[in-house]
């Protein structure tokens, strides 16, 4: 199965695969225009093909379908669902 985050404000696709970092300037897949990011925001895992997303402890949070996570707990993810952080909108997407 493959996982995606769609941004909403541009045609950026970031494909996943578990154990990825998204930041600001640490990890697999960067943003560095993203001031409100920080250096590592989120971590995606998948186990036993569920995906869930980690917030790494930042600064401003991370927040799915407009609740806030908790850091360090992974959270769920399914297609279709909201993913904001660091200024950052995304769409999170699966592919079988």
């Amino acid at each position: 199965m493959a996982f995606k985050l769609k941004a909403l404000d541009s045609t950026k696709v970031i494909d996943l695969k578990s154990g990825d970092t998204i930041g600001r300037s640490e990890g697999t897949h960067c943003f560095p225009e993203c001031s409100n990011m920080s250096r590592a925001h989120v971590r995606f895992l998948v186990e036993k093909n569920i995906p869930y997303l980690v917030d790494l402890e930042s600064h401003n949070g991370t927040f799915i379908n407009t609740i806030k996570t908790d850091p360090n707990t992974k959270v769920i993810l399914a297609n279709g669902h909201i993913v904001f952080f660091g200024g950052k909108t995304f769409i999170f997407k699966t592919e079988e």
